[in-house]
């Protein structure tokens, strides 16, 4: 029985093994099977890399063939970039523009009068006459023995003149003496000489050289032979008496003495001053309400007296902006002249000058440019009023030779 149950146990148990390594046989041939796939898969994926080799090998093969060599590279003999004659242009073209742009603005910012063109542009106002800024002139000089008496006697009284009143002994040829003949010109053509006696000088604001102006200008028409009354009506500041170099009266001769009752018309007057022919009336002692003074019939009695004895009576008035005087006084007279500096009163003052006129109905006869830059680049556009020049001989050089304006290029 032992043994019985010995085979029975061998035999059970051998079997067990023998199920066993089958199951391990399949097993490994199902891994068998599965690394046989791998291993194919693999071979296909290699061949396929193979092939793809040989085809770029086969491509690549066939580019070098279809290549040739035209010519060998070399360096450039200048630089590629930056290009110099590009850099040149663009900076040209550039500085053009820039340059024209800054101009357009300056000349959008400029404010001031420069020439005669640009004033009768801008204003619409006749320009009577352009005058260059009047610098001292040197005198032409004369033995003692061709000095005439009566000479040296003018001379000295014109020591104390102002340097600015062109018509002296020795300098009445000048140019600039010229420039106010032309006013003077300008004016007489205004209209019938018994109907423009009273020529009224003002200006937008002080400092324009209304009073060189009218002291010029009454001097040119005095040159002719004409009668003459120089009026000093600018009883604020007046500044004739200073022109001439005569103290200021403190003895009511002048104006305020004969607006005021305290002198007659002939005890307010100075006969030809320092031989000129021409007679002054200043302003006098210093009135404390000057406009009550220069009321309707007052100031017409005055110019009615004036108009009865002289041939033109220039009056030196104050500046419109800055007083109300001349717009009380303007009515009375003939020919209103507004003296305009170069390069110095604004447009904007100018304009509002010829809208206070307008409304008072008091027509402007012309404006006279001073003080501008004589230059012969703007000759024609300041229509070469006075710009002849003239040595202190008097003989005119046509290059400017020994004309007393530095500025004149």
């Amino acid at each position: 029985a032992y043994w019985k149950e010995k085979d029975v146990s061998l035999e059970s148990g051998g079997q067990e093994l023998s199920e066993r390594l089958e199951v391990a046989r399949r097993m490994l041939l199902s891994r068998t099977s599965i690394l046989k796939n791998e291993i194919q898969s693999q071979e296909t994926v290699f061949n396929a890399m193979l092939t793809k080799i040989r085809e770029a090998d086969v491509n690549q093969a066939e580019q070098g063939s279809a290549i040739e060599m035209n010519s060998r590279a070399h360096l450039p003999g200048t630089a590629v970039s930056p290009v110099e004659a590009k850099v040149i242009s663009t900076g040209l073209i550039g500085g053009f523009l820039v340059g024209a742009a800054f101009a357009l603005l300056l000349i959008r910012m400029d404010n001031k009068f420069h020439t005669v063109m640009q004033v009768e542009e801008i204003l619409g106002v006749p320009v009577l006459a352009a005058v260059s800024i009047i610098q001292p002139q040197a005198k032409p000089k004369k033995s003692a023995e061709a000095v005439d008496p009566k000479e040296l006697e003018a001379l000295e009284l014109e020591k104390n003149w102002d340097p600015k009143i062109v018509f002296r002994h020795g300098l009445a040829d000048s140019g600039h003496s010229e420039m106010f003949r032309v006013l003077r010109a300008s004016i007489t053509l205004l209209g019938p000489e018994e109907k423009r006696k009273v020529t009224l000088f003002t200006s937008a604001i002080p400092g324009e050289g209304k009073t060189t102006t009218a002291v010029n200008f009454a001097l040119a028409a005095a040159g002719q032979g004409k009668r003459v009354l120089l009026v000093d009506l600018d009883l604020r500041r007046p500044a004739v008496h200073a022109a001439f170099g005569i103290p200021r009266d403190s003895d009511s001769r002048g104006v305020t003495g004969y607006l005021s009752g305290q002198r007659s018309f002939d005890d307010s007057i100075l006969t030809n001053v320092s031989g000129t022919g021409l007679d002054l009336m200043v302003s006098g002692v210093k009135a404390p309400r000057p406009g009550e003074l220069l009321n309707g019939f007052l100031l017409n009695s005055l110019l009615a007296e004036a108009r009865a004895r002289y041939d033109l009576i220039v009056l030196d008035t104050a500046p419109l902006l800055a007083v109300p005087d001349t717009r009380v006084i303007a009515p009375h007279a003939d020919n209103v002249c507004m003296v305009v500096r170069a390069e110095y009163v604004p447009k904007g003052a100018v304009l509002r000058v010829l809208s206070l006129l307008e409304a008072g109905r008091t027509p402007l006869a012309g404006i006279v440019l001073n003080a501008f830059r004589a230059r012969r680049s703007l000759i024609a556009y300041n229509y070469t009023y006075g710009y002849y020049k003239y040595g202190s001989s008097g003989n005119p050089y046509g290059d400017g030779r020994d004309a007393y304006g530095a500025d004149e290029k």
